[in-house]
């Protein structure tokens, strides 16, 4: 696979973000944790069976692989060369965006301009990357209530606290907190910062021109390739809402793994709401509202850690290794390949 130089110089100052910004995300969650949680009992992790803690990080990177086999499903649509290791690198990469920026946008932004340096147009990379976006609605829409249902079937006994929150007018007024905030960091670095809106409506122009094209084909060629594409975002997001009941499990406590689910898309889906990067703050927070009535208070604060490091730092940690050896690999390998200059003809006299 060949990788142009700029393809690290370029993201250098991002790693150097993700190196500062991690370990105070990391001091924040445990400082929620402090105040909100019994923290006496937060050696509860000595408990946790290990085999379950390993089961829980391997089913983590599991996201990685299956994103990967989806972008390279549209890019062969596109008729693009893109291996399935690019598909994975991206997938790694792209795991540093949630430090950075806020939930919603995620990996996203990486994704989008990784594409773009491999090939796509513009308006191609943002297709696929909308398109993923798309899939992951359609998938959340279809497994939300079929896992409710799921659980309604197997006569689930803690649904029934999901609407307390839902009730909670805290809830309600930190959610319309969020969009205001949202709606002010939209105006300020949308339109105040742009001095000529004619510029700005002329691009949007021609790249919704070129996305009205590349996504028409995808709606009219590719309804395959997105039915597969929804199946497996089902997977991957499956297997990320299941590392907390993983982690239940893992402390000896019986825990429905569809209950969990549910209760796990809830919190995500309002971790998007969310402005900071990584949710940070706000996610811990969601998940003792979500949690506090359904899991022993003796063991809330260390799932809480267990959810937050595999869910989040883990990722990210993995990532700059990967990253750190890659770069180190393809220095060793390019100093090596240097072959020195022969001299021709007679030497100078």
């Amino acid at each position: 696979m060949k990788v142009e130089k700029t393809d690290f110089t370029n993201r250098r100052k991002l790693v150097k973000r993700v190196l500062i910004f991690l370990p105070i995300f990391a001091i924040i969650n445990l400082i929620v944790v402090f105040l909100f949680t019994d923290s006496s009992d937060l050696l509860e992790i000595r408990k946790v069976y290990p085999g379950y803690l390993l089961l829980a990080a391997g089913i983590r990177l599991v996201p990685w692989f299956i994103k990967a086999i989806r972008i390279k499903n549209w890019m062969v649509f596109l008729q693009q060369k893109f291996s399935y290791w690019q598909g994975v690198r991206i997938s790694i990469w792209s795991e540093l965006g949630p430090a950075v920026t806020p939930t919603a946008l995620g990996g996203q932004p990486i994704i989008l301009g990784m594409l773009y340096r491999r090939g796509l147009s513009a308006g191609e990379a943002a297709t696929l990357t909308t398109v993923n976006s798309v899939e992951d609605i359609v998938a959340h829409t279809i497994g939300f209530p079929l896992a409710i249902l799921t659980g309604i079937v197997l006569q689930l006994n803690v649904l029934h606290h999901l609407h307390q929150v839902l009730h909670s007018r805290i809830l309600t007024f930190g959610i319309a907190l969020i969009v205001v905030v949202i709606l002010m960091f939209a105006w300020r670095f949308l339109w105040r910062r742009s001095g000529h809106p004619g510029k700005i409506r002329m691009k949007i122009l021609r790249f919704w021109i070129e996305f009205k094209s590349v996504y028409g084909s995808m709606i009219r060629r590719g309804k395959l390739r997105f039915t597969l594409n929804v199946l497996l975002s089902a997977i991957q997001w499956t297997s990320r809402y299941s590392i907390t009941a993983i982690l239940v499990l893992g402390l000896g406590y019986h825990v429905n793994i569809f209950a969990m689910i549910v209760i796990q898309m809830m919190v995500f889906a309002l971790m998007s709401l969310v402005p900071t990067p990584g949710a940070t703050g706000g996610a811990e927070g969601l998940f003792l509202l979500f949690f506090k009535n359904i899991l022993p208070d003796s063991a809330i604060g260390t799932i809480l850690i267990g959810w937050r490091f595999l869910d989040f730092y883990f990722l990210g940690i993995v990532s700059l290794i990967y990253i750190g050896t890659e770069t180190w690999y393809r220095k060793i390998r390019d100093s090596h390949s240097a072959e020195p200059v022969e001299q021709t003809g007679d030497n100078p006299r």
